[in-house]
């Protein structure tokens, strides 16, 4: 990762349910990298950006509309969460261990705000 981003901005170190994870941030290029080191899910384990550059092969990523995404993309699932407040996502894929999922998450004028790919914890 450090051959192609070069140093991240931050690095964080955490752990949860699964184990202990690093989270490291580029905040010039508007990504975070999730790895993992424990389990079946070792190395990158979830890749998120905030920034409109990056496009799924339909063309959908930061900034487009929600409507666009429901046309362009087929199989999403979408949703609100109600954690302290509402959030909107679609979601392409399967939540079953080892599978990508891929998260799009809304901003209040329902254009997607960031996009996160990441494998499934078993």
């Amino acid at each position: 990762m450090r051959g192609k981003l070069g140093r991240p901005g931050s690095v964080t170190r955490r752990s949860d349910f699964a184990g202990p994870y690093s989270v490291w941030r580029y905040p010039g290029r508007g990504l975070r990298v999730t790895f993992r080191s424990t389990g079946s899910c070792r190395g990158v384990a979830a890749i998120a950006t905030n920034r409109g550059n990056e496009r799924t092969a339909a063309g959908i990523g930061v900034g487009s509309r929600r409507t666009t995404l429901r046309a362009r993309l087929r199989g999403e699932r979408c949703r609100t969460f109600r954690v302290p407040e509402p959030v909107r996502s679609c979601t392409l894929g399967t939540f079953l261990p080892g599978r990508a999922v891929t998260d799009f998450r809304f901003d209040s004028r329902l254009r997607v705000g960031s996009v996160l790919v990441g494998l499934v914890i078993d």
